[in-house]
């Protein structure tokens, strides 16, 4: 069971985390072809970021948030956190 909880509690993370990424490159107005080139990467791996769809290790926060031009908060949302720490203490 906590397994499957666990990867729930990724893929919500995930999902979230890219909706928040986008919303903030869009307010910044950099295409999805921009940050690929920030980050040495294409539009493909960006789109998959942004749908929740690739599961990246903990030092990417810190080079897509570079590529953003942001502090590594503004990606990870209150959102995010909250859940996180109310399903985490539940297993």
């Amino acid at each position: 069971m906590t397994g499957k909880i666990n990867e729930e509690i990724m893929q919500r993370f995930l999902i979230e985390f890219g909706e928040n990424f986008k919303k903030i490159r869009l307010k910044k107005k950099l295409s999805q072809t921009i940050i690929a080139s920030r980050i040495n990467g294409d539009e493909k791996k960006i789109g998959r970021i942004e749908r929740g769809e690739y599961n990246f290790g903990i030092a990417s926060i810190l080079i897509l948030a570079y590529a953003l031009d942001v502090k590594v908060c503004e990606l990870i949302s209150i959102d995010n956190i909250e859940f996180l720490k109310t399903h985490i203490w539940e297993v």
